[in-house]
């Protein structure tokens, strides 16, 4: 029963998709932001299908596990990002309405009126993005695998997955990842309310109790202490991820706040969205009644499904499974956007058109099939593209918050988009070679890089340029339009 209603569920969501659009999307621009034409409702179930991934989903009890109260960083950097997003949503918004602009390339490019930084900007989107999209293939089949109990499932729904993210896609865009956020949105909150029922109350015998009794089994797991996740892990963590969201360093933010309807439609968003953040304090009280619960060890991010068998029915959990799968199926139609945008309009510099147009559906086929691929081969690469993921995107943080503040220090796009390369560069390197520097974020030693080639390439052509390009478009001017 469990394996029928997860195979219903994914149809619905894959039906849901296409009807979100009665013929194929006409151009890019429609494909991509929808005529900029959505609502502030709209874009706050776009937003949140973009934010509550697998990760939400299955990470943070996980981290929760091993980590204790440090996982409070999860919860905690979206929250402050959308303090900085309620004043420069709607600038950047206003900028790019007049521009026709569909990516953060588009943005950077246009402000700095330099292609190179452009192009490399798209890069390092694709580069960071990819590796996240692989990450909500693999929670997606590990979901599917762990509420049915066949291994052979978990091949399968990667697979079926990847084929039905691509058919809605290249018919709907935007609009059916809009569309699908609604169910996935409504039915996550109906679930984690189910699960906190189930749980923490029905198999911890109350949220008071469980903690209770973690004080008494686990007390260090009650305050950031030492090991991989002490302070210093936690503060860098949350840092990086909150300036991030804050200067929209993430490219997938931009397609979002580009299809609003108006200016305060994008700024009304982020005072109601941190609301959605309440109920990731589920999945963190979920980890913590694990840690009384469970005699035997399991994989830290099966914790919550390996519970959910426990205390619910096979048909409820059968529910559970479709909202883990539309948790994993919503962020990568959204991931594929902006991937497949980025490519289309900043690395392929062909005319706007059929022909940028095919190249991004072409784009949304082989970047799904390449993380379908590595999904199924290497599915142990995922700890590794996780960390490249989080870290890589704070490198685009100089050139995004400089174009964005007014009465910043103007910065030349050469010298930034030389910090941009050093940046993702340390970032690879430290990741790759699993290097672990004090236990600080490696995305923040790739920014210090960063910012210091910055200044060395600013002093360096201010002196043999000493007068700087003054036809900087401020961005702030339209930001009450």
């Amino acid at each position: 029963m469990t394996l029928a209603i997860v195979i219903a569920g994914l149809l619905v969501m894959t039906l849901i998709g296409f009807v979100a659009r009665r013929r194929p999307a006409p151009n890019l621009s429609e494909w991509t932001v929808a005529g900029r034409h959505f609502g502030s409702v709209t874009l706050w179930f776009l937003q949140a299908g973009e934010i509550f991934t697998t990760f939400t989903f299955l990470g943070i009890a996980g981290l929760t596990v091993v980590g204790g109260v440090a996982a409070l960083y999860a919860v905690l950097f979206e929250g402050l990002g959308f303090l900085g997003l309620f004043f420069l949503a709607p600038r950047l918004w206003a900028y790019a309405r007049d521009r026709g602009l569909l990516t953060q390339a588009d943005f950077l490019e246009s402000i700095y009126h330099n292609r190179l930084l452009g192009t490399v900007s798209a890069l390092v989107t694709v580069l960071f993005t990819l590796p996240y999209l692989q990450i909500q293939l693999v929670g997606l089949g590990s979901i599917v695998q762990l509420v049915t109990g066949i291994p052979a499932s978990r091949t399968v729904s990667i697979v079926v997955g990847g084929v039905l993210i691509v058919a809605f896609m290249l018919w709907s865009g935007i609009r059916g990842i809009a569309y699908q956020a609604y169910f996935k949105d409504v039915l996550l909150i109906l679930v984690m309310l189910i699960l906190a029922a189930a749980i923490p109350i029905g198999l911890g015998g109350g949220i008071g109790n469980v903690f209770s009794q973690v004080q008494q089994v686990k007390p260090q797991t009650l305050y950031i202490h030492g090991g991989p996740f002490d302070h210093v892990w936690f503060l860098t963590s949350l840092g990086v991820s909150a300036i991030t969201v804050f200067f929209l360093a993430q490219a997938g933010t931009y397609p979002v706040i580009y299809s609003a309807r108006s200016a305060q439609a994008a700024r009304r968003n982020y005072i109601f969205l941190p609301l959605y953040f309440l109920i990731l304090v589920v999945p963190m009280t979920i980890g913590f009644t694990a840690l009384i619960v469970l005699q035997q060890p399991v994989a830290p991010d099966t914790t919550v499904l390996v519970l959910a068998a426990r205390s619910l029915p096979e048909w409820l959990l059968g529910v559970v499974g479709v909202a883990g799968c539309a948790a994993a199926l919503v962020p990568s139609a959204h991931l594929l956007l902006t991937i497949s945008t980025a490519v289309a309009r900043n690395v392929a510099r062909v005319q706007p058109g059929r022909s940028q147009f095919l190249i991004n559906h072409i784009t949304v086929i082989a970047a799904t099939a390449a993380a379908v691929v590595i999904s199924v081969i290497r599915p142990d690469l995922i700890a590794l593209l996780a960390l490249l993921s989080y870290a890589g995107g704070v490198q685009l943080v100089p050139a995004s918050a400089a174009a964005l503040i007014p009465r910043t220090v103007w910065l030349r796009a050469e010298s930034l988009t030389c910090g941009l390369i050093v940046g993702v560069g340390v970032v690879i390197g430290l990741t790759a070679e699993n290097v672990n520097i004090l236990n600080i974020n490696s995305g923040v030693i790739g920014l210090a890089c960063n910012l210091v080639v910055v200044g060395l390439a600013e002093v360096v052509l201010r002196t043999l340029r000493p007068t700087p390009d003054k036809t900087r478009l401020v961005v702030a001017s339209s930001s009450r339009t």
